[in-house]
């Protein structure tokens, strides 16, 4: 394959776009196979890409019948009835390969084919002069961000989900596509692939990430004998702050998976120290502050996205709002967000909770001395959502107690 292809597909990844395309590799035993090939940038939470994920479709069968048929059609030879049925073969050989649906601007369904009942597990009758969004085909917010770029005579592609009459979940690599006549939008066009199975590899690879880091959390906190009840609170506080913030789902599930991990950097932290019943000595209170930097350093060079957020959250947790925090006396928003809501977290259980080295505060004392460290320790805005939200918190506390 002519390298300028290749050029083309990297400078277009490496921007952070999508590329679409088709390659032609060469298998061990130096056949040829050709793939329709989808390559994503993945980014982590500043933006960087971090990873590339393809999903590929083998078309080696579908191209030498393409190439097979043009080469058929340019002979004039044939009639076109041969012609007609030469296309009809084609045709018929792509339907196989892919799911088909075609759709009118309300959504009604004009055309489905045998590949995509299968996906959906419903009869013909059951898909044909239905809506789309009815049938679970699509849901309505997909709908309409299709039918937008469609409407201006732009193609969509996506995964997007679907749910068939059996209540399950499937996942299709689709691409919309608009029909046109006299410049009006007639038809939507869908071809679709089921990547069901590749969606569900990463979702549990997603699923054991985040097992991971709540275990090694808990036992983190085990060893200055915390629970893992603890972690779970921190997750769920976390998780509320960010979204009274107005930090998106995306972001606010992030962090609750990653806050668990905040106080991992203490295995590295002696027991005489992490179970001492009385002050530390000012020795031992520099050591004690060394997790932060234990805890990043143990995480930081994992490339996944929830692993650079727990590292984020291990290093910067004990900063302060007024940069008299530590590691790196930080101020205000030289500290990440995800760093000042997980210091409200973490110290509102920690004063709550009874430790070796002391026993667990009223709320009235722990509300005052929020008000006292608004500005201070922590961001006024946090502060204030924290306060006039309590209640809320409280229920999280005391349904994980």
């Amino acid at each position: 394959m002519a390298k300028e292809n290749f050029k083309n597909m990297w400078a277009m990844i490496q921007q952070g776009k999508i590329w679409q395309g088709k390659i032609t590799n060469k298998k061990k035993n130096d056949e040829r196979y050709t793939v329709n090939s989808t390559i994503i940038p993945l980014k982590n939470e500043y933006g960087n890409i971090i990873e590339y994920m393809a999903i590929r479709f083998d078309i080696t069968e579908l191209e030498a019948y393409r190439e097979l048929l043009e080469h058929r059609l340019s002979n004039t030879n044939h009639d076109l009835k041969h012609h007609i049925a030469l296309v009809t073969q084609y045709q018929n050989a792509i339907e196989k390969a892919s799911a088909f649906c075609r759709f009118n601007p309300d959504g009604v369904i004009t055309y489905v084919n045998e590949t995509m009942c299968l996906i959906s597990q419903c009869e013909e009758s059951e898909l044909l002069h239905q809506n789309v969004v009815a049938s679970n085909l699509i849901t309505e917010k997909t709908f309409q961000t299709i039918f937008a770029e469609v409407n201006q005579g732009k193609t969509w592609k996506g995964v997007i989900e679907c749910n068939h009459k059996k209540d399950i979940k499937c996942f299709l690599d689709a691409t919309f596509s608009p029909i046109v006549e006299n410049e009006i939008l007639q038809e939507i066009m869908c071809i679709s692939h089921d990547i069901t199975p590749i969606y569900n590899l990463y979702k549990e690879i997603e699923d054991t990430q985040k097992e991971v880091i709540f275990t090694m959390g808990a036992i983190g906190e085990s060893r200055s004998k915390e629970t893992g009840h603890h972690v779970k609170r921190v997750a769920e506080y976390s998780k509320l702050l960010a979204t009274l913030y107005g930090l998106n789902a995306e972001e606010a599930e992030l962090l609750k998976q990653a806050s668990p991990m905040h106080d991992i950097g203490k295995i590295g932290i002696s027991d005489d120290i992490l179970q001492k019943p009385a002050k530390l000595s000012d020795e031992e209170w520099k050591l004690m502050q060394t997790h932060t930097q234990l805890g990043y350093d143990m995480l930081k060079h994992s490339s996944r996205v929830i692993f650079k957020t727990a590292s984020l959250v291990a290093l910067q947790h004990h900063e302060k709002w007024d940069g008299t925090g530590y590691p790196n006396h930080l101020k205000e928003n030289e500290i990440h967000i995800y760093g000042r809501i997980t210091a409200i977290a973490d110290v509102f259980d920690a004063l709550g909770s009874e430790r070796c080295y002391k026993q667990a505060w009223e709320d009235e004392a722990i509300f005052e001395l929020f008000k006292q460290e608004r500005g201070k320790h922590f961001e006024p805005k946090l502060v204030d959502l924290f306060l006039d939200n309590i209640q809320d918190f409280i229920k999280i506390r005391e349904e994980l107690k």
